[in-house]
C-alpha cells in the first residue's frame, strides 16, 4: 500500500494537493473516515456549493453530539457510531436542466 493511500486511509488529506473534479462537478476526495477528507471535499466544492457545504457542516456538528464523519463514494458522510450513517451530499453540474449546479441532500436510515 502506497504512503498516500495509506494517509489517505487515516483521514489525512495532505495540503497543496490538486483536486480532481468528476464530469458533473463533483470533487474526487479519497474515501476516508474522520474530519479532514470532509473538509478536504467542501473546500474542493465549487462556488456557492462551498459556502452551503461548510454551513451544512456546521450545523450538523454543532446539533448532533458524538458525530462521526467520513467521505465514501466522493460525497461526505455523517452518522452516530454504531447507528450507521443518517446523512449524505453531493454537487452536481450537468448540462442537463434536471441537474444543473444542484446539490443533492441524502437523508438515510442507519
Amino acid at each position: 500500500m502506497s504512503e498516500s493511500v495509506r494517509k489517505a486511509k487515516q483521514g489525512r488529506v495532505r495540503a497543496g494537493t490538486k483536486v480532481v473534479h468528476l464530469s458533473g462537478g463533483n470533487p474526487r476526495i479519497a474515501k476516508a473516515d474522520g474530519d479532514a477528507p470532509v473538509q478536504a471535499y467542501i473546500a474542493a466544492m465549487p462556488g456557492w456549493k462551498r459556502d452551503l457545504g461548510r454551513r451544512l457542516n456546521t450545523i450538523i456538528v454543532r446539533s448532533v453530539p458524538s458525530l462521526r464523519k467520513a467521505v465514501k463514494w466522493n460525497s461526505p458522510f455523517y452518522g452516530l457510531e454504531g447507528q450507521g450513517w443518517f446523512l449524505a451530499f453531493h454537487t452536481a453540474t450537468s448540462t442537463s436542466t434536471r441537474a444543473t449546479n444542484s446539490m443533492r441532500l441524502r437523508w438515510r436510515s442507519g
